[in-house]
């Protein structure tokens, strides 16, 4: 923070807040896609809640690796951000699966459909994050970019489109 009276850290003031705008904005990305998840929740048994938290714990990740990645974008640190997004994601779909598997059970709508969608719905996510971790040991700062700008391309392709691709099998 800098001192009253004083500029000399102001810039590095707003370097934090701007690092921390970005990891707010990849988290709320995040966020609406589970509001919108538990908003079809019906009652949180044990594995919803043990998945959720887990959720969150990789989630809590996300500044820390935000700030690594802003403030020295080499190919480790970008690596790093790739691992704990791709976790966050996977660990989504867990929940995803916990929260619903009742409710499809009761519809009638088979597990394997289910799984089918998911899979693939994660294989491309992973594919996306494997491609930008290998594109980070040759061009960090553009992997960095192209990784910040991932909660921009999952706002356009929410979780509801997966929502609704189970629906119709």
């Amino acid at each position: 923070m800098p001192e009253a009276g004083s500029t000399d850290g102001y810039a590095e003031f707003m370097h934090d807040i701007g690092i921390f705008l970005v990891s707010f904005f990849v988290i709320a990305d995040f966020w609406y896609g589970l509001s919108r998840m538990f908003a079809s929740c019906r009652e949180a048994d044990h594995s919803v809640i043990i998945a959720d938290f887990c959720l969150l714990a990789a989630m809590a990740l996300i500044p820390i690796t935000t700030k690594w990645i802003i403030s020295d974008a080499s190919p480790l640190a970008v690596a790093n951000y790739g691992v704990v997004y791709l976790a966050v994601t996977i660990l989504r779909s867990i929940l995803f699966v916990c929260i619903g598997r009742k409710r499809w059970k009761a519809a009638g709508v088979p597990f394997r459909s289910i799984a089918r969608l998911l899979v693939g719905y994660d294989a491309a996510l992973a594919l996306e994050n494997i491609v930008l971790m290998l594109l980070a040991q040759v061009v960090p700062h553009i992997a960095m970019q192209l990784f910040l700008a991932l909660p921009i391309s999952s706002f356009f392709m929410p979780s509801d489109w997966l929502v609704g691709r189970i629906k119709r099998s």
